[in-house]
């Protein structure tokens, strides 16, 4: 047998690794590092639309106390937008900027008309219409939820586009349908989950056009997310139904978003992050 192949340790390795990708210090050694250190984030503007609830307010809040200069969006509640704005200003000494708008149809995205030059756009936005085939409701029901889930998010990333092509940075992410990516297939809601399943290839398109510019674009599909949205009886509802029997955590959904808000590598992809939920 010839002489044993010494190699140097993994968390040797991962320290140069480390070091020759982000720059860091042993300060940030060992345990875990500081993903403020590790992802190119801080100073970048970024504009959360339904930013003030949920699955939103946890993505505004990653970002912000990343240090990103953000702004939020909320759709009906001032004192929700106005609470999450004001924790966010006590813990980091810097106070979001907050836009209070109802969207009802594309011609509303005028509120953003002073938003649009970010390097970082998340669409945390969309309404749903239970309605299933054959109930007489057809033509307001697919235009109603083409125009909220597929068209406005269409809109707002063509409108932040030439700002994130001039900065040679851009990160898009869009929320698709729950539980699921756009290969599952709705009986309650066929209009909403069609709408959805367009912004794949919505993320697709712009990663294929826009890679080179340093834009990226992916959809999260998140599961049943334990949110302020579910009262208790909906939570044991989709408990049940749950592989793990539990709840996806909001904050998993939010460190997934920042984290793509700070790669390169994952573009065009469609994620679906449901705790198994296939």
């Amino acid at each position: 047998m010839g002489t044993p192949l010494h190699l140097p340790g993994r968390r040797s390795i991962a320290v140069r690794v480390l070091r020759s990708q982000r720059h860091l210090t042993d300060a940030s050694l060992p345990g875990t590092v500081s993903p403020v250190d590790t992802l190119n984030i801080d100073g970048r503007r970024a504009l959360i639309v339904g930013g003030s609830g949920g699955i939103g307010a946890a993505v505004s809040s990653v970002l912000h106390r990343a240090g990103a200069q953000t702004v939020i969006h909320g759709g009906h509640d001032r004192g929700r937008l106005d609470d999450l704005a004001d924790r966010l200003a006590r813990e980091t000494g810097s106070r979001p900027t907050t836009v209070l708008a109802a969207l009802e149809n594309t011609a509303d995205l005028e509120v953003f008309d002073a938003y649009t030059d970010v390097h970082i756009l998340v669409v945390a936005h969309g309404p749903i219409i239970w309605s299933s085939f054959g109930r007489g409701n057809e033509n307001d029901v697919w235009t109603r939820m083409v125009s909220m889930n597929l068209a406005m998010p269409g809109i707002l990333v063509e409108r932040c586009l030439p700002f994130m092509r001039s900065e040679g940075f851009g990160r898009i992410v869009l929320f698709g349908a729950s539980a699921g990516d756009e290969r599952r297939p709705s009986r309650q809601a066929p209009a909403y989950s069609a709408a959805k399943g367009g912004l794949s290839v919505l993320a697709r398109s712009v990663a294929r056009s826009h890679a080179s510019s340093g834009v990226t674009c992916n959809v999260v599909c998140p599961g049943y997310v334990d949110t302020e949205y579910l009262n208790e009886d909906a939570k044991d509802a989709c408990r049940r139904q749950s592989p793990t029997g539990r709840l996806t955590d909001v904050h998993d959904i939010g460190s997934l978003v920042y984290h793509l808000c700070g790669i390169s590598a994952v573009n065009g992809a469609t994620i679906n992050a449901s705790d198994g939920l296939v």
